[in-house]
């Protein structure tokens, strides 16, 4: 995302998180089977009660394998109507 937004990377290279929630989420994909994630809730304080959720494939697990077979059987761009 830094590659793409200027405003991203300055945010980013702050490191100004004050507070985050983590969590372990595990998600039954009816192809891949249980993808398991480390899940980071990071507080929007311009937007009370909203959240960014971050989640990236959990270390010792095979989710981010499972997560590119997905990637290579599927594609991600969606046709737009018109």
């Amino acid at each position: 995302m830094a590659q793409s937004s200027a405003e991203f990377a300055e945010l980013w290279d702050r490191h100004d998180v004050a507070e985050h929630t983590s969590a372990v989420k595990a998600v039954d994909h009816t192809e891949a089977g249980t993808l398991v994630f480390d899940a980071t809730l990071l507080p929007l304080p311009e937007l009370p009660g909203h959240h960014l959720i971050l989640h990236n494939p959990r270390p010792g697990t095979d989710t981010q394998e499972r997560l590119e077979q997905l990637m290579g059987t599927h594609s991600l761009v969606v046709s737009h109507p018109g």
